[in-house]
């Protein structure tokens, strides 16, 4: 079936996305449904694959129904709800995939990070591996027209890197990031933009080499038990373990270990949505060598290969427009 054109949604009624149940994964023709008051359809230009999105994939994160994958992606307004006020049609966007509730008292105080009612895109509800997806308006940012769909999918990983600022950490401290991974790298450059000069990155299968008991800070992009170990064993007395992946599995540490240690520990889970597109588009973080390989939405099973043996770079799908 071909891809519909732009402005086309409306009157076919009908668009291809990628839907996956139990581990099974196939290319669909899926309705088109009326747009909620509130809502947004956006014509999807480029969608990133992440460790998530295979998880989904695969059936490792558990689907209660037939879904679309995806959440780091961009692309241009299609159509709006009635009630919708601050965007328009043919508007260049990126989206926040962490849908806060907007009524409870984090959300109430701004703290959209830590609403215990948000929903993830992707996985809780339908994503953006597909021609086109439908989101609440508050959680869609403008871009500007000289930032490619490509680097624009940053931000979400951007604003999860970013939620490494939400610990205490010091930019004249001597920071360890383990993991030799794209969000590492990720992380290691938005330190880096943030003034911290004394930043190391290696795997924790390579950093024997290290002195242990010398960082001030120590930040996992892979929580593992091993991880977790290494981790206590490089930090300094008092000094800070930051976790920030989002493990499936459960991990453990053993308290004999840790103790005498007495770290600080944090959990972060997103910075601000808004300073990863600014980062973004003020070019303050640069990603372009971390985009890899492009395949167009009919060749999903191709990307989903090329995501799995790829780490250092991000794998995308442009789905025709």
């Amino acid at each position: 079936m071909k891809s519909p054109a732009v402005g086309c949604l409306e009157e076919i009624k009908t668009f291809l996305a990628v839907v996956t149940y139990h581990g099974q994964t196939t290319l669909e023709v899926c309705p088109l449904n009326s747009l909620a008051p509130k809502y947004i359809r956006i014509r999807v230009h480029a969608i990133g694959l992440c460790r998530t999105d295979l998880r989904v994939i695969s059936g490792e994160i558990k689907a209660s129904r037939p879904l679309i994958p995806g959440h780091e992606f961009s692309g241009t307004v299609e159509s709006v709800g009635v009630e919708v006020v601050h965007l328009k049609p043919g508007d260049r966007v990126v989206v926040n995939p962490w849908v806060n509730c907007r009524e409870c008292e984090f959300c109430d105080n701004s703290r959209f990070e830590i609403c215990q009612s948000a929903s993830m895109l992707g996985v809780h509800f339908d994503g953006a591996l597909a021609e086109c997806v439908a989101v609440p308006e508050h959680v869609v940012y403008k871009i500007p027209e000289g930032l490619s769909f490509e680097v624009a999918a940053f931000a979400e990983p951007v604003a999860a890197s970013l939620a490494v600022l939400n610990a205490p950490i010091i930019s004249s401290e001597r920071g360890l990031i383990l993991g030799e991974n794209r969000i590492a790298e990720l992380t290691r450059r938005i330190l880096e933009a943030h003034g911290f000069g004394d930043v190391t990155t290696c795997s924790s299968q390579n950093c024997d080499h290290l002195r242990m008991h010398s960082f001030d800070f120590v930040i996992e992009t892979e929580s593992t038990t091993e991880i977790l170990r290494r981790m206590i064993q490089l930090v300094r007395p008092r000094g800070k373990l930051v976790l920030k992946s989002r493990q499936l599995y459960p991990t453990s540490f053993a308290m004999m270990d840790i103790l005498p240690k007495e770290p600080q520990m944090y959990v972060v889970n997103y910075g601000s949505f808004t300073a990863a597109v600014e980062m973004l588009a003020a070019r303050k973080v640069c990603v372009n060598d971390l985009i890899g390989q492009k395949f167009a939405l009919e060749g999903f099973q191709d990307a989903i290969e090329a995501a799995k043996s790829d780490e250092a770079q991000k794998v995308f799908v442009v789905p025709k427009c």
